[in-house]
C-alpha cells in the first residue's frame, strides 16, 4: 500500500465487535464459542499478508470508566453488555495477538480512539513514516492527513476501502477535521453521543461545509431561517458537548517507541496451536508446515524383529509398551514397513520389515512383546496382520480412537496433527520421512505416542468419556480389522451380464439422443452438447461457467421442462454413472486371492456413531430403484451361507423408555404392541382397535417430532393438520406420559446449567446457546440437546451392535458390516414393506388437492417443496453451509432471508451454483433418509411423494407407482388467471411446460381433475384402493 515504511495501528475494540457480528454463531466440538476469533484471525491474516506492514500495533479499549463518562453520564449509555459468548472469546482473542507477537496498548482512562491518536501523533514526528489506520468507525477519520489514511475493510466481502483527504470529503462533503463538527450536530447513536435533537447527516454535513465549524455555525446563527435556527438554537449545548465527545484526544499519557511496533515472525507454534484448538482448519492449511519437535533421544535400531524379544525383556512386566508402524494400510493383509517401540525405562527402537521380515514378524510379533498392554496409533491395520498370521489379535489402547472421541470435528487424526494441536509441537509426518529413516522415525514417533496416549486418557477420564471408549470404540477396532480382512463375496459374472445390458440400454439411449439432437454428437462433452442445446436447439442458457453455458444436472432438470432431449441427456448419465461406478469397476476390485471385495472401513468420522466405507464405498450402493437392486444382488454369500441382517428398530422410542422410564412406552415395547398405536389410542382417547390409518400417522409423526423439540407448529407441518390440533395433540402426548415431559425438562435444565447435554454412555455435546437471550438460536440448541441426549445413544447402539454381532458372526463363521441402522452378516438390502407413489402434474392442475385426499384416506406424502424449506431451517449443516459461503444472509430471527440471498447468488452464475451444490445433496439426503426411516420401522403403507417436476427430472423411474393430476387447458387459464396471472402469462407459463398428454403415457393412474372437487375425490378414492391393491399383490410375490 506505501512504497516508504508504513505503521499500520488497528482499532482492536471495533474490530473484536465487527468481527463478532459478521457471522452467526460458530462453536468448537467441545463447545467453545469461536466465531469472532475466526473472522478476527482472517483478517489480521490477510492484512499481515497483503498489506506486509513495516510496523503493526493495536489498541484495545480498557476496562472501566473514561474521562468521557466524566464530560457525559450518558456516554454509551444505549450499548448493552456485552454478550457471554464475545467474552469467553477475549482470551483466545488476547492469545491470538500474542501468537502474532503484535504489540497491544490499552491506557486506563483512555479509549482505543484516544490511545490510537496518540500513536498516530507520535509517528507524524518520524520523517518519511506513514500511518494506517485500521478501522471501520468513522470518528477516526478525523486523523486522516498528508500522511495519515484509514484502511476499512467491509464485512465477510473483504472489500477494501482507503480513505485519504479526498475520498473523506468525496464520502462525507467535509475535510477530515471537520468529522467531529458534523458529529457535533448529528450526534451518534452507537456511542450516545446527543447532537442537535431533529439535525440529521444530510443537514450537519450541509451546515459544516458551508460555515466551517461549529463555533462559525453558531457565531453566524442569525443568518439561518426558520425552524432550523430555532432547532440550533435550543441545542447549542448538545452540540459543544457533542464535539467534546467526539473529538479524539491525541496526548493519551503513553510511552511510544516505533521499534516496538516493528513487525517480526508470529509465533507459529503457537498460532498453529490456537488455530488447531479453535478448529480453524482453512486458516492452519495456510501456515508453513511445521518444523518437527527436537530430537528427544536415540532410537535404538534393531537389527530384525526376532530382537524385539529381547528388547521387550528389559520393559517391566505388565507395563504398558507403546508401538507405532508404517506402511500400506490397505486391506486384505496390510503391509507393515517397519515398527517402532518405546516405553520410558527403555527407551525407543525401531525395527526394518522387508517382504521377508514382515511375513516373519506378526506370527511372534504380538507374544514376542511378552502379552504386555499395547498402545497404537490407528492399531486396526496391525491387528489385521496379526490376524491373517494366524496369532490372537492382543488388546490394543489405539490413541487415533481417543483423539476422535475428545475431538469429533476433526477431518483426520495423523499422530504428529493430533500431538501439535495438544503440545503446539509435533514428530515428523511420516510422508516426509526417507524409506530408509522409517525406523527411526517410527521409534520416535512411538516415544511421542506415550506422551500422548498420558494425556488423552487423562482427558478421556475428566470428560467422562473413558466407558464410552473401553465399551464402545476401542472394541469396535479389531472388529472392522476382521471385517476388512474376510470382505464380500461378489458374482462377477452377474456384474458383467449386467454391464452388458447396461451398455445395450445406452446404445438404445444414444439412438434417440441422436434423433432428437438430429446429428450425432458426443454426449459427454459439454461443450459439444452445449452447441446442440443452446445454438441448435435455441434452448435458454439458464448458467454459465467458465467455459461457456452450463450444462450440469441441475440446468439439464429445468431444460426438461420444455424439451424432451435434456431428460434423455439426464437418462444417459444416470446408466452411466450406474455402469462405470460399480458395473464395471466393482469386478476390478475383486481381489484375486481371494474372490473377494475388501473395503476399508472408518470409525473416525462424525460424532453420530454412523461408519462409512471406502475403496470401494459399499454402503452408497443404489437400492431404491430396480437397476440398483441388480447391483445389490450381485453380492452374495459363500456356497452355503445366507445373509442375516438385524435392525434396529425404533431405537430412538426404546432409548427414551429407558432415560425417562416411561410406564405407557416401556409397556408397550415389553408387550411387543405397535408404538404408534398405543400412542394414538392413549392420545386420542380410543380403543386400539379404532385407531384410524390417519390418527396412527399423526401419532407416528409425533412421537419423532416431539422428541426432538419440534413446534406445535413444525408438526402441523409434518402431519398437515391444523397448528392448533397440533398444540392440543402435544400437551395430550405429554398429559398422558408425564415422565417424558419431565426428562425433557430435567435434561434441557442440566444443560442450562452445565453448558453441556450428555449421552448414556456419557458423551458431551456443549451447547452453549442453551443459555442464549435470542430464542431461536435457543431453540435450535434445545433440539440439539434432546437429540443429543437421546439420540446420540442410537448411533453408539449401532456401533455396540457389532460387538455382540461379531461374536455371533464368529461362531457362524463370517464377518458383518452396518448398512443404515442394520448389522448385516454379509450384505443384504432391506425389504421395503411400502409403496412408493410419485405424485406429479401440471401446473394449475389441482395435484394439491389430490395430495390432501391421499394424507386424509391414510397416505404419508412427503411434499418436496416442504423438503427444500427443511434442509434450511436454522441449526441444520446446510444453512450453515450457506452462511460460510455467502456470509450475512440471516433474517434477524435467525431464519434464511431468501431475498437477500437471492440478490447474491441468482446474478452470479458461479455462486449459484455453488448453492445449489450445497441444497441438492442436502434435498435429496433429507428424502433418502425419510425412506430409510421408513423401511427400518417397517411401515407398510403407501408413501406418496408429491413432486412439481417428476418426469422431467427422471425421478419418476425411482417410483413403484406413478400418478399424474391433469384437467383441460380451459380450467388450467382459468386457474392461473384467478391466481392472478393475465391471461398471455397464463399461456406461455403453460406452453413451457411438458406437455401433460406426455406426462400421461407414463403415468400408472390419471386423475381428471377437470370437474367438481367431489368428482375428484371420488377418483382419488378409486386410485387408493387400486395402489393397496397393487401393495398386496406385490407383499404375496414378497412372501413366496
Amino acid at each position: 500500500m506505501s512504497k516508504r515504511p508504513a505503521l499500520y495501528v488497528v482499532d482492536g475494540h471495533s474490530h473484536i465487535f465487527r468481527a463478532y457480528h459478521a457471522i452467526g454463531y460458530l462453536s468448537t466440538s467441545r463447545g467453545v464459542p469461536s466465531h469472532a476469533v475466526l473472522i478476527l484471525s482472517t483478517m489480521l491474516w490477510k492484512l499481515i499478508r497483503e498489506e506486509q506492514p513495516d510496523y503493526l500495533g493495536i489498541a484495545l479499549d480498557p476496562p472501566g470508566p473514561t474521562f468521557r463518562d466524566s464530560l457525559f453520564a450518558d456516554y454509551k449509555a444505549t450499548r448493552t453488555a456485552m454478550p457471554d459468548d464475545l467474552a469467553r472469546q477475549l482470551p483466545y482473542v488476547r492469545r491470538l495477538f500474542d501468537a502474532l507477537r503484535t504489540p497491544v496498548l490499552e491506557v486506563s482512562g483512555y479509549e482505543a480512539d484516544d490511545t490510537l491518536a496518540t500513536i498516530v501523533e507520535h509517528a507524524l514526528q518520524i520523517p518519511d513514516l506513514d500511518i494506517v489506520i485500521v478501522t471501520g468507525d468513522k470518528d477516526l477519520l478525523q486523523l486522516v492527513g498528508p500522511r495519515v489514511r484509514v484502511l476499512s475493510v467491509l464485512g465477510r466481502t473483504g472489500e477494501k476501502i482507503v480513505y485519504d483527504e479526498a475520498k473523506v470529503r468525496e464520502r462525507w462533503g467535509v475535510g477530515p477535521e471537520q468529522i467531529p463538527e458534523v458529529m457535533a450536530l448529528m450526534g451518534d447513536s452507537i456511542d450516545n453521543i446527543p447532537g442537535v435533537k431533529g439535525i440529521g447527516e444530510k443537514t450537519a454535513v450541509k451546515l459544516i461545509a458551508q460555515y466551517g465549524s461549529v463555533d462559525k455555525l453558531y457565531d453566524n446563527l442569525t443568518l439561518i431561517a426558520g425552524k432550523l435556527r430555532e432547532t440550533l438554537a435550543l441545542g447549542r449545548k448538545q452540540a459543544l458537548l457533542s464535539r467534546e465527545l467526539a473529538l479524539v484526544n491525541r496526548h493519551v499519557p503513553l510511552d511510544f517507541d516505533l521499534e516496538r511496533f516493528r513487525r517480526g515472525e508470529p509465533d507459529w507454534t503457537r498460532l498453529r496451536a490456537l488455530w488447531m484448538e479453535m478448529e480453524f482448519t482453512r486458516l492452519v492449511k495456510e501456515l508453513p508446515a511445521p518444523a518437527p519437535a527436537a530430537d528427544a533421544g536415540p532410537v535404538e535400531i534393531l537389527a530384525e524383529p526376532a530382537a524385539l524379544g529381547a528388547w521387550a525383556a528389559r520393559v517391566p512386566a505388565d507395563a504398558a509398551v507403546t508401538l507405532d508402524w508404517a506402511g500400506e494400510a490397505r486391506p486384505p493383509v496390510p503391509r507393515i514397513d517397519a515398527l517402532g517401540v518405546f516405553h520410558p525405562d527403555v527407551g525407543a527402537a525401531g525395527v526394518p520389515l522387508g517382504a521377508e521380515a514382515f511375513a516373519a514378524a506378526f506370527p511372534a510379533g504380538a507374544p514376542v512383546l511378552g502379552g504386555r498392554p499395547l498402545i497404537a496409533h490407528d492399531a486396526k491395520p496391525l491387528l489385521a496382520a496379526w490376524m491373517d498370521a494366524g496369532v490372537p489379535p492382543p488388546t490394543v489402547d489405539d490413541t487415533a480412537v481417543a483423539a476422535y472421541l475428545l475431538n469429533p470435528a476433526r477431518a483426520t487424526y495423523r499422530l504428529d496433527e493430533v500431538c501439535m494441536e495438544v503440545f503446539g509441537e509435533c514428530p515428523a509426518a511420516l510422508t516426509s520421512v526417507a524409506a530408509g529413516d522409517l525406523p527411526r522415525a517410527v521409534g520416535d514417533r512411538a516415544r511421542w505416542l506415550h506422551r500422548f496416549w498420558e494425556h488423552a486418557r487423562k482427558d478421556l477420564a475428566e470428560r467422562g468419556l473413558t466407558r464410552i471408549y473401553e465399551e464402545i470404540e476401542r472394541p469396535l477396532v479389531p472388529v472392522l480389522a476382521e471385517m476388512e480382512r474376510i470382505g464380500i463375496r461378489v458374482d462377477p459374472g452377474r456384474l458383467e451380464a449386467f454391464a452388458k445390458e447396461l451398455e445395450r440400454n445406452l446404445d438404445n439411449l444414444t439412438r434417440e439422443i441422436y434423433a432428437l439432437a438430429g446429428e450425432e454428437f458426443t454426449i459427454a462433452s459439454p461443450k459439444q452438447l452445449s452447441h446442440i442445446l443452446f445454438e441448435k436447439l435455441k434452448l435458454p442458457i439458464l448458467r454459465r461457467a467458465k467455459t461457456g453455458p452450463s450444462t450440469d444436472a441441475d440446468v439439464l432438470t429445468e431444460l426438461a421442462l420444455g424439451h424432451a432431449l435434456p431428460a434423455k441427456i439426464l437418462e444417459h448419465r444416470s446408466l452411466a454413472k450406474l455402469k462405470g461406478t460399480y458395473a464395471d469397476a466393482l469386478p476390478v476390485l475383486v481381489n484375486p486371492e481371494t474372490g473377494r471385495i475388501h473395503t476399508t472401513f472408518n470409525q473416525l468420522v462424525a460424532s453420530t456413531g454412523r461408519l462409512s466405507s471406502q475403496d470401494p464405498n459399499l454402503m452408497n450402493i443404489p437400492i431404491r430403484t430396480e437397476l440398483g437392486r441388480r447391483i445389490r444382488a450381485a453380492f452374495i454369500p459363500a456356497e452355503g451361507w445366507k445373509f442375516v441382517a438385524a435392525d434396529y428398530s425404533q431405537i430412538e422410542l426404546r432409548i427414551l423408555a429407558h432415560m425417562s422410564a416411561e410406564p405407557a412406552i416401556i409397556e408397550s415395547f415389553r408387550r411387543g404392541e405397535d408404538i404408534h398405536t398405543r400412542t394414538a389410542s392413549e392420545v386420542f382417547k380410543i380403543d386400539p382397535r379404532e385407531v384410524s390409518s390417519l390418527q396412527r400417522t399423526i401419532a407416528k409423526s409425533a412421537n419423532y417430532a416431539i422428541l426432538y423439540g419440534v413446534s406445535a407448529f413444525g408438526l402441523s407441518q409434518a402431519t398437515k393438520i391444523d397448528q392448533k390440533e397440533a398444540q392440543r395433540y402435544i400437551s395430550a402426548y405429554f398429559a398422558t406420559h408425564p415422565r417424558v415431559r419431565a426428562f425433557i425438562d430435567r435434561t434441557l435444565q442440566e444443560g442450562r446449567d452445565r453448558g453441556w447435554v450428555q449421552t448414556l454412555l456419557g458423551r458431551r455435546r456443549y451447547l452453549p446457546d442453551l443459555r442464549s437471550g435470542n430464542p431461536v438460536a435457543r431453540n435450535a440448541a434445545e433440539r440439539m440437546a434432546m437429540n443429543a441426549a437421546r439420540g446420540g445413544a442410537g448411533g453408539r447402539g449401532a456401533r455396540a451392535g457389532h460387538h455382540g454381532g461379531g461374536a455371533a458372526a464368529r461362531r457362524a463363521g463370517r464377518g458383518r458390516r452396518e448398512v443404515g441402522r442394520r448389522l448385516v452378516a454379509g450384505v443384504t438390502p432391506p425389504t421395503r414393506r411400502f409403496l412408493l407413489v410419485g405424485l406429479t402434474g401440471g401446473i394449475a392442475t389441482g395435484k394439491s388437492t389430490v395430495s390432501d385426499t391421499f394424507r386424509r384416506l391414510g397416505g404419508l406424502v412427503i411434499d418436496a417443496d416442504q423438503l427444500a424449506r427443511e434442509v434450511v431451517e436454522p441449526a441444520e449443516p446446510a444453512l450453515a453451509a450457506v452462511v460460510r459461503e455467502f456470509g450475512d444472509v440471516l433474517a434477524p430471527d435467525g431464519t434464511l432471508d431468501r431475498k437477500k440471498l437471492a440478490a447474491i447468488v441468482f446474478a452470479d452464475p458461479g455462486r449459484r451454483r455453488r448453492l445449489e451444490g450445497i441444497l441438492h445433496p442436502a434435498i435429496r439426503a433429507r428424502f433418502d433418509a425419510r425412506l430409510e426411516a421408513l423401511a427400518r420401522e417397517g411401515f407398510d403403507g403407501l408413501v406418496i411423494f408429491d413432486a412439481p417436476v417428476m418426469i422431467e427430472s427422471g425421478g419418476y423411474k425411482h417410483m413403484d407407482r406413478l400418478v399424474v393430476v391433469v384437467t383441460d387447458e380451459a380450467t388450467q387459464r382459468a386457474r392461473l388467471v384467478a391466481r392472478d396471472a393475465d391471461a398471455a402469462d397464463g399461456e406461455r407459463r403453460i406452453a413451457s411446460q411438458m406437455p401433460l398428454a406426455e406426462k400421461v403415457k407414463l403415468a400408472d393412474y390419471v386423475i381428471d381433475n377437470s370437474g367438481d372437487r367431489a368428482a375428484t375425490q371420488a377418483r382419488t378414492r378409486e386410485v387408493h384402493a387400486a395402489l393397496l391393491a397393487d401393495l398386496a399383490a406385490r407383499r404375496s410375490a414378497q412372501s413366496v
